[in-house]
């Protein structure tokens, strides 16, 4: 067998429990399509955040979380969230960030359509653990 140039799967592990502890706690915002997070983006803000009825700055605490490999991926997973009843305009964007960290950032993720809801609960359903998980290094 040839050497591979690689980062072992254990390595890629090691790293996400140390950058996502699952004893942290995580939130998760919603932005719209006015909010200026990026790459060098590194802490929760409040800019762009959407705001209405029932929403809360800062967003839903995630629960849930779990660092795991499969194959030669490294990722952490969370339980689906769910806003209770809330009214809002815009949201694109969902910011999963540790509050346990100074408010680090962990992930940016464009959400699948731009949300409205008018009274209604809003499930974020978090993609299966894995290749496809929100947060991961292959």
């Amino acid at each position: 067998m040839a050497n591979t140039a690689t980062i072992p799967t254990s390595t890629k592990q090691a790293w996400q429990n140390r950058a996502t502890p699952t004893t942290d706690t995580y939130k998760l915002a919603l932005y719209t399509s006015a909010g200026t997070l990026g790459a060098g983006s590194t802490v929760y803000t409040t800019s762009g955040e959407v705001t209405g009825t029932n929403y809360t700055a800062g967003g839903i605490t995630l629960t849930g979380a779990t660092v795991s490999t499969s194959g030669t991926l490294a990722y952490i997973d969370f339980a689906d969230a769910t806003f209770v009843n809330v009214t809002f305009t815009g949201a694109t964007h969902a910011l999963i960030y540790n509050t346990s960290k100074s408010n680090e950032i962990v992930a940016i993720v464009a959400l699948d359509a731009t949300y409205s809801p008018t009274a209604q609960n809003l499930q974020i359903t978090m993609p299966a653990p894995g290749a496809t998980a929100v947060v991961r290094i292959s």
